[in-house]
């Protein structure tokens, strides 16, 4: 209810699934990061990834993501606490995540998938690595 169109979306979507089974929501990180998608594989885009990006950021690493984006672009320090839903929590806004539709959601963005998989598999040691350089 917060967003002007929020009706709209609500009649377009009016299910969880419906809005996961709809093609042009899929794999959007894939679709940013590689561009037009049809007949592109996982390994297509996360060679992409690799080869044409400094850094990828996840938003469950909210603060290193920003630290180190920010480090990169020559402006150290700017380091957010903590990212927080700004949707509230209302009985409009609930989401029963089942593992059916967690399954849902992995199977029609597989390239998305693959790409997080990849991103946070890079990710995860580096940032207590990270971390500690920052402290020095």
């Amino acid at each position: 209810p917060m967003h002007p169109t929020y009706l709209e979306f609500c009649k377009q979507f009016p299910t969880l699934e419906s809005y996961i089974a709809a093609k042009h929501e899929q794999n959007k990180m894939a679709r940013f990061v590689f561009g037009k998608l049809p007949g592109v594989d996982e390994h297509q885009v996360i060679e992409h990834a690799k080869n044409n990006f400094d850094f990828i950021g996840l938003l469950e690493m909210y603060p290193i993501s920003f630290q180190v984006a920010f480090d990169l672009m020559g402006h150290p320090g700017l380091t957010p606490s903590e990212h927080q839903r700004k949707t509230p929590d209302i009985k409009e806004t609930a989401v029963d995540l089942t593992d059916d539709v967690r399954r849902m959601i992995k199977r029609v963005n597989r390239l998305d998938q693959a790409l997080y998989d990849y991103v946070r598999q890079v990710l995860k040691p580096r940032r207590d690595e990270w971390n500690v350089l920052r402290k020095r």
